[in-house]
């Protein structure tokens, strides 16, 4: 029970955490000098989270960053910083724990990242209706590709938990950083 809660809480600290890098250099809303930091507690929490909770993290998290990566949406030096992290980290952490790549999931999540990622810049730079763009801006083939999942078996339905409290996490931090620059 303990382990879950950490990873739950993990999955939140990334949310906020990768949300507040985003809007540091994108909005220039946080810090960029703590955002260096905080990429590197980031990188090792990624890390560990996928070497724990293998196999759901270390499919969705590596996918995360393939996707992610794939759209060039690693586009600043905290997130780089993120990324080589989580290699090195992950790297010295193999060496202690049995990590599990699900190749399927793997695929399906990366795919589902990328589109995610891919429509929710379009939703930013053109004109959509309300409606579509607010439901593009909330990455829906990444949850559509978690649900398919855990129907099809692959994962049990606990982990719509970590996986919403990222997403929550995100959400709040990025209304946080909104608030900051409208009160400037």
């Amino acid at each position: 029970m303990l382990n879950y809660i950490l990873i739950v809480l993990g999955y939140a600290f990334l949310g906020g955490g990768l949300k507040y890098i985003d809007q540091a250099y994108d909005e220039n809303a946080f810090s960029k000098f703590f955002a260096k930091i905080l990429a590197v507690l980031l990188g090792f929490i990624m890390a560990y989270l996928m070497a724990v909770d293998t196999p759901f993290s270390t499919a969705y998290l590596a996918a995360m960053i393939v996707g992610v990566f794939v759209a060039k949406k690693i586009d600043n030096f905290s997130f780089i910083i993120v990324v080589s992290g989580t290699i090195f980290f992950l790297c010295i952490l193999s060496l202690f724990y049995f990590i599990q790549l699900s190749i399927l999931p793997f695929i399906f999540f990366s795919i589902a990242t990328f589109l995610d990622e891919i429509c929710d810049e379009e939703a930013h730079r053109k004109k959509f209706n309300k409606n579509l763009r607010k439901l593009l801006q909330l990455r829906p083939l990444s949850d559509i590709t978690l649900f398919g999942l855990i129907l099809s078996g692959f994962f049990n339905w606990f982990y719509l938990i970590p996986y919403y409290a990222f997403f929550i996490s995100y959400k709040a931090v990025e209304k946080l950083s909104l608030k900051r620059l409208h009160n400037v």
